[in-house]
């Protein structure tokens, strides 16, 4: 009976072993063929004697399975080698898995076992030319024993709660039970499944449940058992303790986000109506991107957000938006300066500088436009708002680039910009490349 009650906490708790018994394996397995035939394979792990001594599955409509295999065997001796066999009514394929070299190196192992144990995955592909099989065995359904699982750690529910208090947990009843839930969702992972176990494990584990039903704590416990439910609370009270280290960082970011706004409420109103915002691009402000009213040429840029969080800009920019912000960084009554006085005609030769090169091929785009980044300087911020390497401009306007010189085009760029821009062609001569 002890070895049935052994096997049956081993198999139906194996999402917990496998987070918790560093060097027990956890064999992931996808069979290729089963997506198309829509038709499940068996899968067993096992050894020479018997190819289903450590169980397996049924996979699912997707070809997945998985199979715990124990570190060691019922002689205490380290499993070195599991033989897998992978069958259905095409085909099968029966390989040789060597564990020795995943006891090696046991601390990187059991670290990187934690992490991505689910993730490793073992394609199988069957052989219509091999007929291996795993015997007489019979599937019982992933949701019948994700019911008995609930069914035998629920019966050891007070067990684990006697556990924690013994080790001086605060952790709750709701936990445990939370963590419970958890693992039962696990084990029915893999919908319309099977697991596959040895001849007569099913009516043991029966056994096993009504005897743990009748009993509840009064029946003596082996040591398996005892440490099963250590390990158990031990991850409850994890569960407890990551618990209340989100609440704790919740409440440190409430507070750290609250003095922030707050701070930042203060230097903006310390410094409103002083700076501008994609100060060098077309339009006064960022526009509504950038929270202002008002015609721009800006708008969401398809670039990763910068490192603080806040997202980023595509704006056109030309020699006269550049030199009419500046203007009316002088003059903000200038001309569409929206200057809260009368308006002038101050700014007005670089606005209309700025039009006529929007409509030309004499404008750039800049897709790393910040529009919380303000200027009070009245200088547009050269290295930010330049042309890059490759741009076409007029020949007066190089300074504009980001290297602040230009080249002629040659024959090739020459022929490109006459295709794209057919009716500007007679302004290759007068035109550079940024470089």
């Amino acid at each position: 009976m002890r070895t049935f009650l052994r096997w049956t906490i081993t198999a139906l708790s194996a999402g917990v072993i496998a987070a918790t018994a560093a060097a027990d394996t956890f064999l992931t397995f996808k069979v290729e063929s089963v997506e198309e035939t829509r038709q499940p394979a068996f899968i067993c792990a096992g050894d020479e004697r018997d190819p289903v001594r450590f169980g397996g599955m049924m996979t699912d409509d997707k070809g997945m399975a998985a199979i715990l295999i124990p570190a060691k065997s019922d002689a205490n001796d380290f499993i070195h080698n599991v033989i897998v066999t992978a069958y259905d009514r095409t085909g099968s394929v029966r390989e040789t898995v060597d564990l020795a070299a995943r006891h090696a190196n046991g601390t990187l192992l059991r670290e990187r076992r934690r992490k991505d144990s689910l993730n490793a995955i073992t394609t199988l592909k069957l052989d219509p030319e091999r007929r291996f099989d795993c015997g007489n065995v019979k599937p019982i359904s992933s949701e019948e024993v994700a019911e008995q699982y609930q069914t035998v750690m629920m019966a050891l529910k007070d067990d684990v709660m006697a556990e924690l208090e013994e080790q001086g947990s605060e952790a709750t009843e709701d936990v445990v039970l939370k963590l419970i839930n958890q693992n039962v969702e696990f084990i029915a992972r893999y919908e319309n499944s099977g697991v596959i176990l040895p001849a007569g494990h099913r009516a043991a584990v029966q056994e096993v449940l009504e005897e743990m039903a009748a009993e509840q704590r009064r029946r003596e416990r082996s040591e398996k058992l005892k440490q099963f439910i250590k390990d158990f609370a031990a991850a409850a009270r994890a569960l407890a303790d990551e618990r209340e280290a989100a609440r704790e960082q919740a409440r440190l970011e409430q507070e750290r986000k609250e003095a922030e706004e707050k701070a930042a409420a203060e230097e903006e109103e310390e410094r409103k109506g002083k700076l501008e915002v994609c100060f060098g691009a077309l339009g006064p402000g960022c526009g509504v991107w950038g929270g202002q009213l008002g015609i721009t040429l800006c708008g969401p840029s398809p670039n990763q957000s910068i490192s603080n969080g806040k997202y980023l800009l595509s704006c056109t920019v030309n020699s006269g938006s550049w030199g009419h912000d500046e203007c009316c960084a002088d003059d903000e009554n200038g001309h569409w300066c929206f200057g809260p006085g009368t308006a002038t005609n101050s700014c007005r030769t670089d606005f209309d500088r700025g039009v006529a090169r929007l409509v030309s091929p004499f404008s750039w785009e800049r897709h790393d436009v910040d529009p919380f980044r303000t200027n009070d300087t009245g200088i547009v911020e050269h290295d930010l708002y330049c042309a890059k390497p490759g741009t076409p401009v007029w020949d007066i306007e190089t300074g504009y680039c980001c290297g602040k010189t230009g080249r002629n085009f040659n024959g090739w760029e020459a022929a490109g910009f006459t295709f794209a821009n057919g009716a500007w062609a007679f302004a290759i001569p007068r035109a550079r490349i940024c470089q």
